[in-house]
């Protein structure tokens, strides 16, 4: 099987699970990020299912996490995020997350391993969904340091993304 067709096996998948998702981009995250999380040198099996998945470690799983965070910055509308002063539990895990970013990134180019960022993005979102199913953001009286949050994961989901040569859709 060529590559090409592994790329339109993957956007008729893509077509046929999520109809209203943009097909060429999710399937060009689909099938870099099954590549990317694999360790360079090692074995590695495609698996169809499982790098259109929303439910696992694949590229719409993390695109997917993306698009969600926007939308819960777009539903605050024009509320200002303030960086919080004292963190509460949820908000302190997703905090400490979020600050491993920078040597993350800075150990995966050092040894030219793109999936020890694959495995930081993913984890990142487990933690992120850890902390929003736990915390209310929206009409919470914590509601500007909560935003302040997600809109940092936003970005560190996004940019991380976007090393990885994947789009992180706004919407999905």
């Amino acid at each position: 099987m060529q590559f090409i067709d592994i790329l339109e096996e993957l956007k008729a998948a893509i077509h046929s699970e999520y109809p209203k998702a943009d097909t060429k981009l999710i399937a060009n995250g689909a099938l870099k990020y099954s590549f990317l999380k694999h360790r360079l040198g090692s074995d590695l099996i495609f698996d169809l299912e499982d790098s259109i998945s929303l439910d696992g470690n694949s590229g719409p799983y993390l695109q997917y996490a993306h698009a969600r965070a926007r939308s819960i910055l777009r539903k605050a509308g024009d509320a200002a995020p303030k960086s919080p002063a004292a963190f509460e539990p949820g908000e302190r895990s997703l905090a400490r997350k979020l600050a491993e970013y920078p040597e993350v990134i800075d150990k995966a180019a050092a040894e030219l391993m793109p999936h020890y960022i694959c495995t930081y993005l993913y984890e990142l979102a487990q933690v992120f969904n850890r902390f929003y199913e736990a915390n209310r953001v929206i009409d919470d009286p914590r509601q500007p340091e909560r935003l302040s949050l997600v809109s940092q994961y936003a970005e560190v989901l996004k940019q991380g993304l976007r090393l990885l040569g994947i789009a992180a859709p706004e919407q999905m």
